[in-house]
């Protein structure tokens, strides 16, 4: 037993460690019984009825101190009562009034019930409408519905119909006059509010007791189905409204009592299930299905049978989720056995709490979370075959709260969060020596209606612990200051809140804490957080150290459940860096179509993002949509061949203000279909003397004249890994021509002379048969534009990480490191691209392929692999000549008189990778400014602009490197040379 003490004291100023009820007011004075009842909140007042010697029963009213426990009007002046004992008034709340029903009216002799409503008040508490009447009974099933309150009432003409009031006596009237000849004494029931109409039992003198429906008014209220044709009844009982369809009881004459459904249409009514499917005779046994309650979609209701008896069952309104959860009384079935009679359901934390029997523990506290395994009793307050009669009342401040009778303090407040350890007693410091009844949490205490032999039956409060109701963030995501803000609310005023109440969680975040606590209210408070370093996610709990007491000094969560920690679920995400952007498509690479359907997936919502935006490279954009940090698009190829698109970095911003990354290029190729044919191209004119190299591919065979000599070997060809010869071949003279064949091949020279010629040839290698490189996604031994490209976007942005849905298993950024790490990261594995390793792979991609070659700093060598049986450095083709002619350095300066690109330091038209990684430097650094001590008379960083731009910077002239212009540039390396060219976007072209 939780809490045991075995001093009883009235205390409510000191918090001892088991706090004792104490008397609110002894309405009725001495040992005489006031028998509060009737109980209902409306905000921070609570309403009941209450008997004394001078006045009767009337209406009070109680804030929990005694000079605010008072009555609010005599309604039925003298000692006579307006309330009996043996009735319920039904107190209900519209728009902050109380309603209810009583048997004082205009006529005082009246014995009928009346509709009532009060504001606290003496004067605001008044009749509404006056059935006058004999029957004690007129007036019953008041409930608040779609905004109005709905009633059945005999007014003395028509009967007992169904009544509907906005509050007012002209707003009080009958809705319709269901059965005129009035021989439906017992009227409308069992109505429920569903999809707009209220759905109702009545009987109309013709169909019998049926369901009806109405809206309100009397051309609406209707018969919606003889169930049971003719004037027999169906009986309609326990409508129960749900998301879609209302659930009821009724009996069609053929399958007794059973469950049935409507979604307010003929067509929509129709029994679910047959439940009890026994029969005796001609005696059809029912499933009387009943105490709808509802969690997630799902509803759980009672149900008979004749193998299970009365047992839990849950449906999803078809027949086939109709099913048993759990017999929870295996017994077989007989009248006092067998039926474990599940009782008072009640959901809380996505399960449902009730009473029931398993035949052995006795009647004790169950919950289910609508799976077998997952329908427990919770715990055998009373051992062995004795039932403590748990009954679930209410949900409040994160708590169960329900009546229990452990035969030792009989029936008195318990308490739960679901699990055995966590259900107790509130207090068994309690002088409630005989029972409590009635009871409703207010902030911080309870007021019950409890018994002691000194005072009677009265209104005595009891404190309650406080608890954390939540934690959240006050700062929207994504943050980007150096501090956050976050709330904390409790279930009553507190004292002792401060930072070492709180963690903070960290996630991609260090060095974050709580600096500050600021009191909001007696109840809210706010934390100040300081973010520390990194970026991403920023969570708190509270860690409960006893040093945070409620007025009462109660301290939080109390002492039957002692910890008081609370883990906060809403983050807030600190954003301090550019938000990623990851273009993606399902479409195959090549791909027969020339149109593609692209995601753009931003790491969390950006604003300005447009389809000016998109950068596309033989191709158009078209069909641009969405919002947020989700965009598609359809990229259209304008050319057979590659086309790509790709967002440079600052296309938008998220809300912090923080640019966008740049993204990935998404390249694919547009493939016609083959016919057969391999391609034809011709060859180029030069004159020059010196070395150098060359690739060509194609498919067939081919003719041609020439003049010269040489011999080689070939390389690996595109897509064939087999051995092979390189080009052969003799000749004299001039000539154009043609080249058809298959395999790719390279070589170096020496000689003299100019022409035009044509040849012939095939060749094939052999290729690579380890693991290709990470960075060549096509695996073709190859590093391409677009391959390089993904790894100077890891170099740029300082990091990558495991990641399936990125297009080479990786996406930039920090994250999950738990794959094996990219192969350009190798000195060391430290998931950084370094320059020294992005080098590397320009390495590769100048050279023109690379190889595996173990040993090497990296496990790989650039060049492709040595055909079979020769050193690497024989895969290129050698070969001599005796013609003269100009050198390579003349024949491209030739015709250039206009000024050279200034990324070009030594002015030769060639970019040299020194150059190229001059540039990009300044588009890493994101800015450039004059500087005549710089070796070009720029230096990286913001300064001085009033030089003449960069010819790198042309689109737009921002003095900034954007990825578009380091893609010029980087052309202009790869084609070896540039020459001025007016009229081109930056006044320049690749190539001599």
């Amino acid at each position: 037993m939780c809490c045991l003490l075995t001093t009883l004291v009235f205390s409510s100023s000191a918090f001892a460690t088991d706090p004792a009820p104490y008397l609110v007011k002894d309405i009725n004075a001495g040992a005489n019984n006031s028998y509060p009842q009737d109980f209902l909140r409306i905000g921070n007042t609570l309403y009941f009825t209450a008997e004394t010697t001078t006045y009767g029963r009337e209406l009070w009213k109680s804030n929990g101190t005694a000079a605010g426990t008072v009555m609010v009007k005599d309604l039925t002046p003298g000692s006579d009562t307006s309330f009996l004992n043996i009735y319920t008034y039904q107190f209900t709340e519209m728009n902050g009034i109380l309603y209810f029903v009583s048997r004082a009216g205009g006529d005082t002799s009246d014995k009928g019930r009346n509709l009532w409503r009060s504001d606290g008040t003496e004067a605001g508490t008044l009749v509404v409408k006056d059935f006058i009447s004999t029957e004690a009974m007129t007036l019953d099933y008041l409930s608040l519905m779609g905004g109005v309150l709905y009633f059945t009432a005999d007014d003395g003409e028509h009967g007992r119909e169904l009544w509907r009031s906005d509050g007012t006596e002209s707003g009080t009237v009958m809705v319709k006059d269901i059965n005129p000849d009035q021989t439906d004494n017992d009227g409308p029931k069992n109505a429920a509010f569903f999809n707009g109409h209220v759905f109702f039992a009545a009987d109309d003198g013709i169909h019998g007791r049926e369901l009806w429906r109405t809206d309100g008014t009397e051309g609406g209220t209707e018969l919606l189905m003889d169930i049971n044709a003719g004037a027999a009844d169906s009986n309609p009982g326990a409508v129960f409204g749900s998301n879609g369809f209302a659930l009821f009881s009724a009996d069609d004459g053929v399958h007794g009592d059973e469950l049935w459904r409507t979604d307010g249409t003929v067509e929509g009514t129709y029994m679910v299930k047959d439940i009890n499917t026994a029969t005796t005779g001609i005696f059809v046994y029912n499933s009387e299905p009943r105490y709808f309650t509802e969690i997630n979609g799902t509803i759980f209701f009672t149900a008979i049978t004749g193998e299970t008896g009365e047992e839990f069952w849950k449906t999803d309104g078809t027949e086939v989720g109709t099913v048993l959860v759990k017999d929870i009384d295996p017994r077989p079935v007989q009248l006092l056995q067998g039926h474990s009679d599940p009782n008072h359901f009640l959901a809380y934390n996505e399960s449902i709490y009730f009473q029931a029997n398993d035949g052995a523990n006795g009647r004790e506290l169950w919950k289910s979370d609508g799976t077998e395994s997952g329908t427990m009793m919770i715990k055998d307050i009373v051992a062995g075959e004795n039932s403590s009669e748990a009954w679930p009342k209410y949900v409040w401040n994160r708590r169960l709260f329900f009546t229990a009778n452990d035969r030792v303090h009989l029936l008195q407040i318990w308490q739960t969060d679901g699990t055995e350890e966590h259900t107790a007693l509130i207090t068994s410091n309690n002088p409630l020596s005989l029972s409590a009844h009635s009871t409703v949490p207010m902030d911080g205490f309870l007021l019950i209606s409890g018994a002691t032999i000194d005072y009677g039956t009265e209104l005595f409060g009891l404190n309650l612990a406080p608890v954390v109701m939540g934690i959240e963030p006050l700062t929207s995501s994504p943050a980007t200051g150096p501090t956050i803000e976050f709330q904390v609310w409790f279930s009553e005023a507190v004292t002792g809140v401060d930072p070492t109440d709180l963690t903070v969680v960290q996630n991609g975040i260090v060095e974050a804490e709580a600096t500050a606590v600021t009191s909001l209210s007696d109840r809210e408070f706010q934390v100040t957080i300081d973010t520390g370093l990194g970026d991403g996610w920023i969570y708190l709990s509270l860690v409960d150290n006893d040093s945070i007491r409620d007025t009462a000094n109660a301290p939080l969560e109390g002492v039957c459940i002692p910890n008081g920690d609370f883990t906060g679920e809403q983050g807030c995400y600190v954003d301090n860096a550019a938000p990623q952007v990851i273009l993606s498509t399902a479409a195959p690479d090549p791909t027969p179509e020339a149109r593609i359907p692209v995601t753009v997936s931003f790491e969390w919502a950006v604003l300005g993002f447009e389809a000016i935006d998109l950068i596309p490279d033989n191709a158009v954009v078209e069909n641009f949509s969405g919002s947020d940090a989700d965009y598609t698009f359809e990229l259209v190829a304008q050319n057979p061949g590659a086309f790509s698109v790709y967002i440079p970095e600052r296309a938008a911003e998220d809300a912090g203000g923080e640019p966008n990354a740049p993204s990935n290029i998404l390249t694919h190729t547009y493939d016609l279909p083959s016919e057969g044919e391999g391609a034809e191209g011709e060859g180029e004119e030069g004159e020059g003397e010196g070395e150098g190299e060359g690739e060509g591919e194609g498919e067939g065979e081919g003719e041609g004249e020439g003049e010269g000599e040489g011999e080689g070997e070939g390389v690996p060809s595109e897509g064939s890994p087999e051995e092979g010869e390189g080009a052969e071949g003799e000749g004299e003279g001039e000539g154009e021509g043609e080249v058809e064949g298959e395999g790719e091949g390279e070589g170096e020279g020496e000689g003299e002379g100019e022409g035009e010629g044509e040849g012939e040839g095939e060749g094939e290698g052999e290729g690579a048969t380890e693991l290709p490189h990470t960075a060549d996604l096509n695996s073709d031994s190859v590093i391409s534009l677009s391959e390089l490209l993904r790894v100077i976007q890891f170099f740029n942005i300082g990091s990558f990480h495991c990641d399936i849905a990125g297009e080479d298993g990786f996406n930039p950024g920090p994250g999950d490191q738990t794959c094996v790490a990219h192969a350009s990261d190798y000195a060391p594995h430290d998931w950084i691209i370094e320059l020294s390793e992005l080098l590397r792979l320009i390495q590769f991609f100048n050279s023109g392929g690379y190889h595996i070659s173990p040993g090497t700093e990296d496990g790989y060598a650039p060049g492709l692999a040595p055909s079979e049986g020769e050193e690497p450095s024989e895969g290129l083709n050698e070969g001599e000549g005796d013609n003269e002619g100009e050198g390579p350095t003349e024949g491209m300066l030739e015709g250039a008189v206009e000024a050279n690109h200034t990324a070009d330091q030594n002015a030769d038209y060639l970019i040299s990778l020194s150059e190229l990684l001059r540039v990009i430097q300044f588009f890493n650094t994101g800015a450039l400014h004059c500087d005549a001590s710089g070796e070009d008379g720029f230096n990286p960083g913001s300064g001085d602009q009033t030089c003449a731009l960069h010819s790198s910077d042309y689109a737009p002239h921002d003095w900034s490197i954007n990825l578009s212009e380091l893609l010029r540039l980087i052309q202009f390396f790869n084609t070896g040379a540039y020459h001025p060219c007016p009229g081109s976007e930056d006044n320049f072209c690749p190539g001599l």
